[in-house]
């Protein structure tokens, strides 16, 4: 049997994962599906790393 994969958050500015059946990883993402951001701010490792390296390329 076929395992489902994951689904990238809905928020478009973040990269996490969900769980099967959510769309969005974090009540922060939730919150923010209607607005623009550059880089997302849900605090998981994964996005809080490419903000960083995002940062830093810009330098």
């Amino acid at each position: 049997m076929a395992q489902e994969q994951n689904k990238k958050c809905a928020h478009p500015s973040c990269s996490c994962l969900v769980e099967k059946g959510k769309k969005y990883c974090s009540d922060y993402c939730h919150d923010a599906r209607g607005t623009m951001e550059l880089s997302c701010n849900c605090r998981h490792p994964h996005c809080a790393e490419q903000s960083v390296a995002a940062v830093a390329a810009a330098r």
